[in-house]
């Protein structure tokens, strides 16, 4: 029984991200590009890094982006990652295995979507080399 109500719950869980992923009805803001330049500075520097984003219900919302604003790449500290590569990342962890699943994939480039207040962006970031 508490098996089959965590699924469950898991399985609300992923929907309402989900749901939180998908750009509004006017579609995206716009897409934000990170050249890889930046994506190596910030991996060398390790000087970036994200946090769990709960709604006030706490509803998981995907990971809180700090110290990405000072790149001046157009992301924002405070901006929430919902989606990678096509999956809803409604936590830390999810957005870190499914970036790390792509770049294990050969991709050259991560695609992926933020929320920044009530706007969705699209988010291209140029893997290193």
């Amino acid at each position: 029984m508490k098996r089959e109500r965590r699924t469950r719950q898991a399985g609300n869980v992923a929907n309402e991200a989900a749901a939180l992923a998908a750009p509004p009805a006017g579609g995206s803001a716009g897409t934000i590009a990170v050249p890889a330049t930046l994506v190596a500075r910030a991996l060398e520097r390790k000087d970036v890094g994200a946090t769990n984003a709960t709604a006030a219900d706490g509803t998981p919302l995907g990971a809180r982006l700090r110290g990405v604003g000072k790149y001046r790449a157009g992301l924002r500290d405070g901006d929430v990652v919902v989606m990678v590569e096509g999956v809803a990342t409604p936590t830390v962890e999810a957005m870190v295995m499914q970036a790390m699943r792509a770049a294990s994939a050969g991709v050259t480039r991560l695609s992926g979507r933020i929320r920044r207040g009530e706007a969705t962006y699209d988010v291209v970031l140029e893997l290193p080399r």
